[in-house]
């Protein structure tokens, strides 16, 4: 079993009729006209400040929710590391993957390393919102009921944090290591990597610094930030619509396949989505009174959404155009172990100002229900986030995953008849 030790949680900051920690609003106005005046009757309003989720010390099973419940597609499957090694040693690696190389290996059997990238999720942030609702009914005696409930809206942003550029960039000339060294093992004739550096160098790639980090809403609910990096030595570059380039921007992918036309051989360019957390939000619901939520928690595994994690190959056998495709993953592929622990750093200030506008909407909420026009406001509230980590701790997790992917990547191209 695949134990995940720490989930991070912000509990709704209005969460009417219970007494869940949190900024509790009730208010129920009585108006009364029995002869030309008015009676005003309600309940007192109570304010509490929101009570954090704190870091949950126990032990949680991991599951698949993140992308599957959040994109709503049904979920991927998640395959342990040693699994995907267990079933590449006994021939069985192709089951993890979509497409093969046949295509391309039968008009040559050269290849070169075109690009390779390591990405890795460093930080995201998600929110939970409920508008908030009202409701009149005829309490009986003349009166007539007036209620209604806080909307609300809840924000977490988690960072990484102890390691550096550094450390990810060793990690990544490891991981890029790991790839040559199988590679040579194929059986196929590699073009060495002074060649290609050259040709890369007179190709006119459009490049980004290295690293490189975006921001990326494909991952359900919320926002991550991914950085990316290249092998020391190797030009950080993007495909089609992907980081720098844009949707229509094909400079980058035209110039892999020149050179597969000039070397003659196939142009492979390997890609590997590493992820350290997992973000959960309840979304956003306007006519649902359901409570605002936003979760994080320890999620190490190979992430397979859309092409996050694929190898592309080309292979140009004339001066016009140039074939290819994709070897994507079936599954996710995920490591188990502890990557660190999250800690609450959100400031004085942050909180201080929460506490004084939910007051103020609060004491709003009053005024205006006692003149006959209740109006909940939303109540806010936003948490900082930092999982604390090493670099020994995190290459320990997720490097095994980034080195299962490797393998599938050779399996894919050695066992092109499957």
């Amino acid at each position: 079993m695949i134990t995940k030790p720490q989930r991070f949680s912000i509990p709704p900051p209005v969460h009417a009729g219970t007494n869940h920690p949190g900024i509790n609003r009730n208010f129920v106005h009585h108006l009364h006209l029995p002869s030309g005046g008015f009676i005003m009757q309600h309940t007192t309003t109570s304010i509490r400040r929101l009570a954090l989720g704190g870091v949950v010390a126990l032990l949680c099973t991991y599951s698949g929710v993140a992308q599957a419940g959040l994109l709503g597609l049904g979920g991927p499957k998640d395959i342990p590391v040693t699994q995907i090694n267990q079933d590449i040693a006994s021939g069985n690696g192709s089951k993890y993957y979509k497409n093969n190389l046949s295509r391309a290996l039968a008009k040559s059997d050269k290849i070169f390393i075109g690009g390779f990238q390591v990405r890795y999720i460093v930080g995201g942030e998600a929110a939970g919102t409920t508008a908030g609702s009202s409701s009149s009914r005829a309490a009986g005696g003349g009166y007539i009921e007036h209620s209604w409930r806080a909307g609300q809206n809840v924000s977490m942003k988690v960072n990484l944090q102890g390691v550096s550029d550094k450390d990810l960039q060793q990690l990544t000339d490891r991981i890029y290591a790991d790839f040559t060294q199988q590679l040579a093992t194929t059986g196929l004739k590699v073009i060495d990597a002074e060649t290609v550096r050259s040709k890369l160098a007179a190709a006119q790639l459009k490049t980004a610094a290295n690293p490189y980090e975006a921001e990326d809403t494909t991952h359900g609910r919320g926002v991550v930030r991914i950085r990316s990096f290249a092998p020391t030595g190797m030009p950080l570059f993007f495909r089609q619509a992907q980081g720098n380039m844009g949707i229509m921007s094909r400079n980058n992918d035209i110039a892999l396949g020149n050179l597969s036309h000039e070397l003659n051989a196939v142009a492979l360019f390997p890609v590997i989505t590493l992820s350290m957390m997992k973000m959960e939000s309840s979304g956003n619901h306007i006519y649902i009174p359901v409570d605002a939520s936003v979760s994080v928690e320890e999620a190490a595994y190979v992430s397979n959404v859309w092409t996050d994690t694929a190898m592309t190959w080309y292979m140009q056998d004339n001066g016009i155009a140039y074939d290819g495709d994709m070897i994507t993953l079936k599954d996710r592929i995920v490591m188990s172990g502890s990557i660190g622990e999250f800690v609450d750093v959100t400031s004085d200030e942050t909180k201080a100002n929460d506490d004084t506008l939910n007051s103020v909407k609060a004491g709003l909420s009053i005024v205006s229900g006692l003149l006959g026009a209740p109006t909940g406001g939303t109540m806010s509230s936003h948490q900082d986030v930092e999982l604390r980590t090493t670099p020994e701790k995190l290459a320990a997790v997720i490097e095994p995953g980034a080195k299962a992917v490797n393998r599938i990547y050779i399996d894919a191209l050695t066992h092109t008849g499957k």
